[in-house]
Parts: structure tokens; C-alpha cells; sequence
């Protein structure tokens, strides 16, 4: 994942998916970060990231002249932070957003999104906007989503959450390997079983693949057993110190859930980790 696109509406939590993004640059080997912005009218289904607009002002040009403004000052707090060959850009237009990242992600050959989701009360609940959910359902590449309450450190421990049903067609092995051996950390493979027998699962002939496809990287397997699947990733987060989460998505089944946007809240109520969703091109 060497070109990187890091959407940016100036707010805090989108500032922290900044901090958070230039503290594991090197463990990615990022060589290219670019800042974008859109000052697209405020309308419902165009509010960027977070539902919080960057300034606004009269006239085009006016938007477009503060939000370079505001981008070059995110580039050179980011610059302060990494080190130097680092490639930073900053892009700014009126396009709405989820339009503009998928042209963006096309024509400047993007590897990886990343987009911060906030909390909005004294209890650190987060909210997901309409931005986040609707990139993890409609587009098809990798988006890492960065809590607002995440913290800023080297990923030591990878999460996988994984459904066996299919997996190997879905799975982008090569991707996942990838970015097991540049973050050097340690690959957690979780099933949460929540109505079949775990015994049975284990059987499949699919688990049998996976351990093979992956064993390279020396994954940890583990086979859970929870009705609810986000209390029981969770659960294992936290018991296992997992500092980066990861879930490929598949339109029915297992982790269903978590691309809907009612249910992309439910995900994101109590995550204080990031989120890499995952996707295979082929």
C-alpha cells in the first residue's frame, strides 16, 4: 500500500486519522499520501467524513482558496511527522465526495482510503455518517476507518475477522500477506461461530485451504462461539491487545452486518481500534 488517499474535512476526529495514519507510515512503507477535500455544497448526502463541513464562505474561488489553505497546513504538520521521501499532495474541488474518491482512487492508482469516524457524547459513542457507510458498501477497495478515540502507536497485532464460508474466493491473500510482513505483527484469524457447531466448522475443508494459503505469515487460528459477532470480535480485541482490526466483506451471511449503515453504527458504537475493510479485485 504505497499511494495513500486520506480524506480530509479539517475536523478533529479527521485530523487524528492524519496522526494516525503518519505514526504506521513507515510500517506500510507509504511512499505518497494525498490530502483531499471537497467544499461541495452542504447538502444531506454530500456531508464529508464526520457530518462536519470545513469553513465555508461566499464565492467559489473563496471555498477553494481556504480549503487549500487548510490542506497545506495538514501537509506541513504531517511533514513535521514523517520522514522525508514521503510524497505529500493536497487536492481540493466540488465534487461530491463519494464520486470524487472513486475517480481519484482510479486515476491516481490509490492502494488504500482512510477516513475517520467520530464520537459525539461524554461517553465517547461514536457516529458513523452516511460518508463511511456508503464507501465500505459501494466501492471496491481497501478503507481503513480510524475511531476517534484510537490510539496513535505501531501495530504489534492484526485481527482478521473471517467467515470459513467461501473465504478462499473472497480472501485478497496476497494483500493480507503483504500487510502482515510490512507491519510486522503478529495475524490473528477469528471465526466467530453464533448458531453452527464450532466441531463441524472446523472440519471444513476450507479451514484446511486457509491454513495453507497463509502459512507463511504463521497466522493464529481461533474458532469463537458468540449469537452476537461484533460483541464477540470486540471481546477478542480487547483480550488480545488487537491494535488494527481487519474484515473482508461478502453480500450475504457472516459480518453481513457491518455494511449496512444502521448496523456500520452498531460496529462503530464502542470501536476504539481501526478498522481495515478489505476487498479482492478479482
Amino acid at each position: 500500500m504505497k499511494t495513500i488517499l486520506l480524506l480530509m474535512d479539517f475536523s478533529e476526529t479527521a485530523k487524528h486519522a492524519a496522526s494516525y495514519l503518519s505514526s504506521i507510515a513507515d510500517q506500510m512503507g507509504i511512499e505518497r499520501i494525498v490530502i483531499y477535500h471537497s467544499y461541495t455544497n452542504p447538502r444531506p448526502d454530500m456531508i464529508m467524513v464526520t457530518d462536519v463541513l470545513g469553513p465555508t464562505s461566499s464565492g467559489k474561488y473563496a471555498l477553494y482558496s481556504g480549503a487549500l489553505h487548510g490542506l497545506n497546513r495538514i501537509k506541513a504538520q504531517l511533514e513535521a511527522g514523517l520522514r522525508k521521501g514521503i510524497i505529500i499532495d493536497v487536492l481540493a474541488d466540488d465534487r461530491p465526495v463519494l464520486k470524487a474518491v472513486e475517480e481519484i482512487t482510479e486515476n491516481q492508482k490509490i492502494d488504500l482510503v482512510v477516513l475517520g469516524i467520530c464520537g459525539n457524547d461524554s461517553k465517547g459513542v461514536n457516529r458513523v455518517g452516511r460518508i463511511p457507510a456508503n464507501l465500505i458498501k459501494r466501492h471496491k477497495f481497501p478503507l481503513l476507518i480510524v475511531p476517534s478515540l484510537a490510539t496513535i502507536a505501531p501495530v504489534k497485532a492484526l485481527m482478521l475477522a473471517c467467515d470459513l464460508k467461501d473465504i478462499l474466493h473472497r480472501l485478497p491473500d496476497a494483500q493480507l500477506k503483504s500487510i502482515v510482513k510490512s507491519f510486522h505483527a503478529t495475524l490473528h484469524i477469528v471465526h466467530v461461530d453464533h448458531g453452527e457447531n464450532v466441531e463441524e466448522a472446523n472440519q471444513r475443508s476450507e479451514q484446511a485451504a486457509l491454513h495453507q494459503l497463509l502459512d507463511e505469515v504463521e497466522p493464529e487460528f481461533h474458532y469463537l462461539r458468540n449469537k452476537d459477532v461484533i460483541a464477540g470480535l470486540f471481546d477478542f480485541s480487547d483480550q488480545h491487545q488487537i491494535d488494527l482490526m481487519m474484515a473482508v466483506p461478502k453480500q450475504r451471511g457472516f459480518l453481513e452486518t457491518l455494511f449496512h449503515e444502521s448496523a456500520t453504527r452498531k460496529l462503530a458504537l464502542k470501536a476504539t481500534k481501526p478498522l481495515l475493510i478489505l476487498h479482492r479485485n478479482n
